[in-house]
């Protein structure tokens, strides 16, 4: 009887050498640490690769459909909440459409050994929360996390170099995303209608900014480094919420090439930083010979723009809807401006364009929908012919010599204060021998500008303007009449 039960063992212990000898490598147990709402934790048996196991979660507890397209599969377990796919290689490539629809899919650990994840990978896995980047991944496809709803943070390595067009496009969660240096170009739509959301920083490497890339009513700040020089059509459209955006080198944005004015940021009527402090105070840089269409568009925080003479051309748009801009110089080497580069800036009180020859407009919007008593100063000797050229036809009321270019110029103007900080409107207007064109009150002073030298103040001109407070004559008066200044309580 024991002769029969030895020969019995033997036969067994033969039979599993035949089924498993040679096949340790292809044999896989893996402990899990089950902790809730964290990345997997494997503990791998000795000499198995974790470059060959692709680990997950899901929202039901059970195994997901074994992903397609890798082939070489070994095992697939699902263990203490926690899921692994074991090949019998290491995994490079994550195919297309690989996840693609996996509704249960919640969380996903990628292999280190991966390089790149194709397109439409995890497209509308609606319930992925979590997913880990490795940094041996080079590229993101087209469509790659495409509508994950549940999506809320995303990590890209500093390996990857490219993101593709729709990358992220509606992951509706997505509260914060980190991308890297070396990335050089951010396709269209990535991030389109990411509408959590709320500040992006793009790295110094990107040059290029995808049409739509960035479609996120939730976003609040934006930084644009040196290296960007072209941003695609509607890149910040509807980014309703954009608040700030931050530049470091005023030289490199007049160089951005905007395909159209809702590919700035700033056109969502935001503020523009310049290392770290609002622009106000504008004055174009000595490298820029053009100011590019929609350079400036909407931008929020610009109160005075000077344009210097090394400025040959002012783009379509490129002040927009500047709504706090009082005041522009435009410069005499500019030769030609676009249609609606001033224009409906709001504020705009003061234009002085100091070019002899008028620039070329290339429409009759520039200067439309400014300041109601905007007005816009030439040279002395060139008056009429800005009021003739056209499209400056439409603003001949508004047109007059500058005074700034000539002293002599000073007698066409009485500067005043007031004591409520209002413009003091005389009581007489037809009393000075000459036609007042405008009179305007800002920065603590008024100005009253008329369309010659003023000669006289006649009698009862500033009559019971009890707010004015003080009052410079010029030297050209010669005569001042009856009750000019009566009952000026405040002067």
């Amino acid at each position: 009887m024991k002769r029969i039960l030895y020969i019995i063992y033997i036969m067994v212990a033969t039979l599993a050498v035949t089924l498993f000898g040679g096949c340790e490598e292809q044999v896989f147990e893996y402990d899990f640490i089950n902790n809730a709402g964290e990345e997997p934790t494997p503990t791998p048996t000795p000499g198995v690769s974790a470059n060959k196991v692709i680990y997950y979660t899901s929202t039901d507890g059970k195994m997901i459909t074994e992903p397609a397209g890798i082939t070489g599969l070994v095992s697939h377990t699902y263990k203490n909440g926690q899921g692994a796919i074991t090949y019998n290689h290491d995994i490079k490539l994550i195919p297309d459409e690989a996840f693609k629809g996996y509704k249960t899919l919640k969380s996903i650990k990628l292999p280190s050994s991966v390089t790149s994840i194709g397109d439409k990978t995890f497209y509308n896995c609606v319930n992925l929360t979590s997913i880990t980047i490795p940094s041996s991944v080079t590229s993101i496809g087209d469509n790659a996390f495409e509508s994950c709803t549940s999506l809320t943070s995303a990590i890209i390595p500093k390996s990857v170099t490219s993101i593709g067009d729709y990358a992220f496009n509606n992951c509706t969660s997505l509260t914060s995303v980190t991308i890297p240096n070396g990335v050089t170009s951010i396709g269209n739509y990535a991030f389109n209608n990411c509408k959590s959301l709320t500040s992006v920083t793009i790295p110094e490497s990107v040059t290029s900014i995808g049409n739509q890339a960035f479609y996120c009513s939730g976003l609040t700040s934006v930084t644009i480094p040196d290296s960007v020089t072209s941003i695609g059509n509607n890149a910040f459209d509807d980014c309703n919420s954009l608040k700030r955006v931050d530049i470091t080198d005023l030289e490199a944005w007049c160089k951005v090439e905007f395909s159209n004015s809702y590919a700035n940021p700033t056109d969502n009527e935001a503020d523009l930083y310049l290392n770290g402090s609002k622009l106000t105070e504008l004055t174009i840089p000595n490298g820029i010979t053009a100011i590019k269409p929609y350079t400036f568009s909407r931008c929020t925080s610009i109160t005075n723009v000077t344009i210097p003479g090394h400025v040959t051309e002012i783009g379509t748009r490129a002040f927009y809807y500047c709504n706090n801009l009082t005041s522009a110089i435009i410069g005499e080497g500019v030769t030609a401006i676009g249609d609606y580069a001033f224009y409906s800036c709001s504020k705009l009180a003061e234009v002085y364009c100091k070019p002899t020859t008028p620039p070329t407009l290339n429409g009759d919007k520039a200067f439309t929908n400014n300041a109601s008593n905007r007005m816009i100063f030439v040279p002395s000797e060139s008056v009429d012919k800005y009021k003739y050229a056209p499209y400056w036809n439409t603003h001949k009321s508004f047109i007059v010599a500058d005074p700034s270019a000539d002293p002599s110029i000073a007698t066409n103007t009485i500067e005043y204060t007031s004591s409520d900080g209002k413009v003091v409107t005389p009581h007489k207007t037809d009393v000075f021998g000459v036609n007042i064109v405008s009179n305007v009150y800002e920065n603590g002073k008024g100005v009253i500008t008329f369309d010659g030298p003023v000669t006289t103040i006649g009698a009862h001109a500033f009559y019971e303007c009890s707010t004015l407070a003080s009052i410079t004559i010029p030297n050209s008066v010669t005569s001042i009449g009856y009750y000019a200044f009566g009952y000026c309580t405040s002067l």
